[in-house]
């Protein structure tokens, strides 16, 4: 039998494409099935993703109401002779309305030396002791310090005093000030030895004295060493900034009722957010037929049912005046959408900050559990979707598999079809030795006369 080196080439027929023809049939069931497959669970893997991140997104806002409290802030009017702001929320200032006047402010002593021809010049050897207040630190020197290296030492010893040189009218001056305010941070310097005595406190002359600021809370005079109150009004920091001539400034410290209010509308704007996310998942068109990625899927159903209700559940306790977040301007359209009703929030927490309080942790903690059950570590939507990536990995082996059954599928039809055009060309070999065998019988007739 002949042997056929390119299909189709004994026959004469287009055996390779008629070949690629009948894989191609035989392959489509198959591999629409798994592009239908793999098409769908993508699209539910992608949803699936949403929805967690969106979960996780909204379970850490309703986290955040664990442990609940209303803010304080604090209000100055009548001139700006102070600053305040609440600084500790967990002491719990007392609300109210404070006149704080301002006398005096706190300083800090300043000392200037004499005038040095140069900076540079030694100032003799010997030793410096600075003090300031009930702490002491001395210096020693040798017989090449400068001025500037007095300096230098001075700001290295952590003797609580900043030292300069300056220039003054060309020649140079050590400035030495208290790093902190108040009487208590004056600045005595000794020197001994050899040591310039113009670098001694007795010698330097007081640019600014050490004085305690000097101030009134609701008319009780009071003294600070420093500027910065922090020990007078429990969780407040006052400033005072200057000495107010024209009296009193009033301090006020309430309910921070636009701090509550943006963080509950930022748990309506979450939740809401979570609903389109759900609401585009699961989505039905009936006109169409089409349905969302995840519609009838069992953990998004689960999820729905842990939302629906939420706000209406009593968890305010026994003693509270409220007991669903509904009483607290919270309400719910028909297609489950939260709204927040500014004016009654604020309404309650007049009424009952600590109720308002306890309500909303509860809240915060029930909600948050039921949430971290789908979003968490080991929850249903990571569970779901590593179901989805598994499935994804089979039909990837599926595709494999097809390959290669494929693959035998075209290289036993090309041997059968090569093997059949070779029996073709084989007849056709035949059949044109006949013909030349039967045309020269044709010659050998006798001829007629």
């Amino acid at each position: 039998m002949a042997t056929i080196s390119s299909l189709g080439v004994g026959s004469g027929l287009d055996l390779t494409n008629l070949v690629e023809q009948v894989v191609k049939a035989e392959r489509a069931p198959a591999e629409n099935r798994l592009n239908r497959n793999e098409a769908r669970a993508q699209e539910q893997l992608s949803a699936l993703g949403k929805l967690r991140s969106t979960t996780m997104e909204l379970h850490t806002n309703v986290s955040g109401l664990n442990n609940f409290s209303t803010r304080l802030k604090t209000t100055v009017t009548g001139g700006e002779a102070i600053s305040a702001r609440i600084s500790d929320q967990n002491q719990r200032p007392e609300p109210g309305n404070y006149q704080i006047g301002v006398t005096q402010l706190a300083s800090a002593q300043s000392l200037a030396s004499d005038h040095f021809a140069d900076a540079d010049a030694p100032v003799g050897a010997g030793s410096m002791t600075i003090r300031v207040g009930e702490e002491a630190v001395t210096l020693e020197f040798d017989g090449e310090a400068s001025l500037r290296d007095v300096r230098d030492a001075i700001n290295a010893s952590g003797a609580g005093v900043q030292a300069v040189v300056m220039s003054d009218g060309g020649q140079q001056r050590l400035l030495l000030t208290a790093r902190e305010t108040g009487s208590a941070g004056t600045v005595e310097v000794e020197v001994d030895g050899d040591l310039d005595g113009r670098l001694a406190s007795a010698a330097m002359a007081e640019t600014a004295a050490a004085q305690d600021a000097i101030y009134s809370v609701n008319g009780l005079t009071l003294t600070s060493s420093s500027n910065e109150i922090d020990d007078v009004l429990p969780g407040v920091s006052i400033t005072l900034q200057r000495d107010d001539e024209t009296g009193p400034v009033t301090l006020s410290i309430g309910q921070d009722t636009d701090a509550v209010r943006d963080r509950l509308k930022s748990l309506v704007d979450t939740y809401n957010k979570l609903r389109e996310v759900i609401g585009a998942a699961s989505k039905f068109d009936p006109e169409t037929g089409a349905g969302g990625p995840l519609l009838g899927d069992s953990s998004l159903r689960g999820l729905q049912s842990q939302l629906g209700g939420i706000f209406s559940r009593a968890l305010g306790g026994a003693d509270n005046p409220f007991q669903s977040m509904l009483e607290l301007g919270f309400s719910t359209d028909v297609e489950g959408r939260v709204s927040l009703n500014e004016g009654k929030l604020e309404q309650a927490l007049r009424q009952n900050q600590g109720g308002v309080e306890s309500l909303v942790s509860n809240f915060g903690e029930a909600f948050s559990s039921a949430l971290y059950s789908y979003s968490g570590p080991e929850g249903i939507l990571l569970a779901r979707t590593e179901n989805l990536e598994a499935q994804l990995k089979r039909i990837a082996d599926q595709r494999l598999a097809l390959d290669d059954r494929m693959a035998r599928v075209e290289s036993r039809m090309r041997a059968q079809f090569s093997a059949m055009d070779a029996m073709v060309a084989e007849f056709q070999s035949t059949s044109s030795f006949l013909d030349q065998q039967l045309s020269q019988l044709a010659d050998l007739r006798p001829k007629r006369k």
